[in-house]
């Protein structure tokens, strides 16, 4: 987890999910905090590349059943790679399961976790500020944001 994970999240308004399901049976799950809620059950997965000249992002296999089942009914969730704390980008709940169906993710050995490669993410997918991220995923509201 890092800086940018928090700060990108401030900005748009997300809510920590790891404070929110503090005492709860999920909570020993997230043990980082990379998960976030947005307003009308939309959930968030962020991670950051450290590799800027061809992004790759890890997103293990328990977190995308866990999200799957939390959306199962009534809301949705988006997988976000940062390049920085304004810039990334964002995929949706039905961009991953074919992504995974059509086996253009690859995974761990063990299977534990999914490899989102520079190959996977397209320009359609990127956002370059806060604001542009919060229209791709549908939110028309963002006055004050960035």
């Amino acid at each position: 987890m890092s800086n940018e994970v928090l700060e990108f999240a401030e900005i748009i308004g997300a809510k920590d999910l790891k404070k929110m399901l503090h005492g709860t049976e999920l909570s020993s799950l997230i043990k980082r905090r990379n998960y976030f809620s947005l307003k009308n059950g939309v959930y968030l997965i962020i991670k950051v590349s450290r590799n800027k000249k061809q992004p790759f992002f890890g997103l293990g296999k328990q977190f995308f059943d866990l999200f799957n089942i939390l959306t199962e009914n009534i809301s949705t969730y988006y997988f976000v790679g940062l390049e920085t704390k304004y810039s990334g980008y964002v995929l949706s709940k039905s961009q991953l399961h074919n992504m995974i169906s059509n086996k253009s993710l690859s995974h761990s050995a063990d299977g534990k976790e999914f490899k989102i490669n520079y190959y996977n993410l397209k320009d359609k997918d990127h956002f370059i500020s806060p604001r542009s991220f919060l229209k791709k995923i549908g939110f028309g509201d963002t006055e004050g944001i960035i």
